[in-house]
């Protein structure tokens, strides 16, 4: 249904941002990504992407 499709959506971006973003980048002392974080957000992001 609907209800489960939302949820599984905020589950999936809830793991994304956590997963990729903490497995990614390296420092928080920065207000962007750097080459090699962004490079490996996206890769990261990809593999789950549906």
């Amino acid at each position: 249904t609907d209800n489960l499709k939302v949820r599984d959506s905020i589950r999936l971006y809830a793991w994304l941002s956590h997963g990729c973003i903490f497995d990614c980048v390296t420092t928080f002392y920065r207000k962007t990504l750097g080459k090699r974080e962004g490079d490996c957000v996206r890769a990261c992001v990809r593999k789950y992407q549906l």
